[in-house]
């Protein structure tokens, strides 16, 4: 009988354990979604009637050295933008064209 107890309660414990590693695997799982997926932090500064605007994400940087508003028609027209992902294109473009210009 006591044999029966001693492998009754190791088998509960080894299901806790294995409950305790399937939470701590989807609580990192989780963790990792929300640092990749758009912790980010927003500025604005409105200053000597210019308001500028710089956003920053895990691995990605966005500025907008100003930005207007047309209430005429609703737009908004930004200027000076930059970010990570335009760089990356502007540089993929400039490759483009150089192996264009190769005879």
């Amino acid at each position: 009988m006591k044999d029966d107890e001693i492998e009754y309660k190791l088998e509960r414990i080894e299901k806790i354990v294995k409950q305790i590693r399937d939470f701590c695997i989807v609580a990192l799982i989780i963790l990792t979604m929300l640092l990749f997926s758009g912790c980010s932090q927003t500025e604005a500064w409105y200053k000597d009637g210019v308001a500028t605007v710089k956003r920053t994400r895990f691995l990605m940087t966005e500025d907008i050295d100003s930005f207007s508003y047309d209430a005429s028609d609703g737009s908004f027209t930004l200027d000076g933008y930059k970010s990570d992902m335009t760089k990356a294109l502007e540089l993929i473009e400039l490759l483009a064209k150089k192996d264009e210009v190769k005879p």
